[in-house]
């Protein structure tokens, strides 16, 4: 049996489409656990309308963040594989037929997606063809996972490091006792991944779009809007990588640290976007110089920054914020962001597109 964890904050126009799509999966063995996070719309009412104790469970926790109620979901899950299923994204009809199909040799398998957006359904691959992931060859997986545009042969909406679009062995996830970071607001899946990805002996990735992915996930990412939690976020993830890369150096290799190194000046780069230096930050300018100097001597980033090799930071902006950061000066970066409506608009215009 397939557990299907949903967890549902504020989606009320989302709960019965989500229901009818998987009563219509041609695979029929699975069970649908809704986990409420405290939603203030009318959400686990709805849900609660279809709950018949068998098939379909609802349960309902304070606002804890998406990772709280992933991990709750999990602990009621009966299914022998696991499953997340965010409530206002679409499934093929044969989704779970076609994932569980070729699940018999592996711990985890995954299919890519198309995107979806206001000009309709894109696809979006993961990699060029379906492969088989285990021993040394796993570290393409910690690639993309660092650096999402690796090994993906068309545009990038999302990548490998998602927790949908896959089935996920329980007996991995409860023998390595692996959870989401609750401390983390974004890419605590990226991180869940890591370590699912370490302890899986065998990874599948079928190379079929079965995931409709909604866009409107990430229509914040690629603007300006301020985020008084991304600086703290960007350390807490920081330190998570360090972490799992300083007990696992063997991934490490010269191709994995460059993807760690462009990775962590990246993240650098979207916290002071969001916060740090977002134009809504009312700091004076030595508060926010003090700030920046105490972020980069933190021992998890100075590592890293003490010896970037710049020529092999990617972007040109990248690399002015990389040197500013190994020589510790503030003003270049303050001066980059003074005229940052430029910068972002140059960044990610591919995405506004």
């Amino acid at each position: 049996m397939i557990s299907v964890i949903i967890p549902v904050y504020n989606k009320e126009r989302y709960i019965s489409r989500v229901v009818d799509m998987l009563k219509r999966q041609t695979y029929k063995n699975i069970e649908i656990i809704f986990i409420d996070d405290g939603s203030t719309d009318n959400s686990y009412n709805i849900a609660k309308l279809y709950e018949d104790g068998k098939k379909i469970f609802v349960y309902r926790q304070k606002n804890q963040g998406v990772s709280a109620a992933r991990n709750k979901g999990m602990t009621y899950a009966n299914g022998e594989w696991l499953s997340f299923l965010d409530p206002d994204d679409l499934i093929a009809e044969n989704y779970f037929e076609d994932l569980i199909s070729v699940a018999a040799d592996y711990d985890i398998i995954s299919c890519c997606c198309y995107a979806v957006g206001d000009n309709g359904k894109k696809i979006n691959n993961f990699f060029l063809n379906s492969m088989s992931f285990y021993g040394d060859q796993k570290k393409i997986l910690f690639y993309q996972l660092l650096d999402d545009t690796y090994g993906q042969p068309g545009k990038t909406y999302t990548a490998i490091g998602v927790p949908w679009g896959k089935l996920y062995k329980k007996s991995l996830v409860l023998s390595n006792n692996l959870k989401f970071d609750i401390k983390l607001k974004k890419q605590e899946d990226n991180i869940f991944n890591m370590y699912a990805f370490k302890y899986a002996k065998r990874i599948f990735y079928l190379n079929k779009p079965l995931y409709f992915y909604s866009l409107e996930h990430i229509k914040n990412d690629y603007v300006s809007n301020y985020d008084s939690y991304a600086v703290r976020n960007v350390i807490e993830l920081q330190k998570e990588r360090m972490t799992f890369f300083t007990e696992n150096c063997a991934l490490l290799d010269k191709s994995g640290e460059d993807f760690l190194n462009n990775a962590t000046i990246s993240s650098l780069v979207s916290s002071f976007n969001k916060c740090l230096l977002n134009k809504a930050n009312t700091q004076t300018y030595f508060e926010k110089k003090n700030e920046y100097l105490y972020i980069i001597r933190l021992p998890f980033f100075a590592k890293i920054i003490r010896n970037l090799d710049i020529l092999r930071i990617n972007g040109f902006v990248h690399k002015i914020v990389a040197l500013s950061m190994k020589c510790s000066l503030f003003y270049p970066i303050n001066f980059i962001w003074y005229f940052r409506s430029i910068y972002v608009k140059i960044k990610y215009k591919n995405h506004k597109k």
